[in-house]
């Protein structure tokens, strides 16, 4: 399953968006599911943008931003495990 993670200008996970999955079945409701209640927990490093004042400084602002995930299903010993990477 392909996810886009869209964080606020902290770096929280505010939602989740399936954009793509090869699971099919009983099953992928599950998954997707599972998905979603873990990204929610997790916190990236908020994205800075440098805005130049012509005086040769800058100023710094928080932004938000969005991420691709690929999250792999597979079931070990009956169990749905998941795995991910950042793309």
């Amino acid at each position: 399953m392909v996810a886009q993670l869209v964080m606020d200008e902290n770096g929280h996970v505010r939602a989740v968006h399936p954009q793509a999955s090869t699971a099919d079945g009983p099953g992928r409701a599950l998954f997707d599911d599972a998905v979603e209640q873990a990204a929610m927990k997790w916190t990236f490093t908020p994205m800075y943008v440098q805005h130049p004042r012509g005086d040769g400084t800058y100023e710094m602002t928080q932004k938000p931003f969005s991420l691709l995930y690929v999250f792999d299903f597979r079931m070990v010993d009956g169990k749905p495990v998941v795995e991910s990477a950042g793309r």
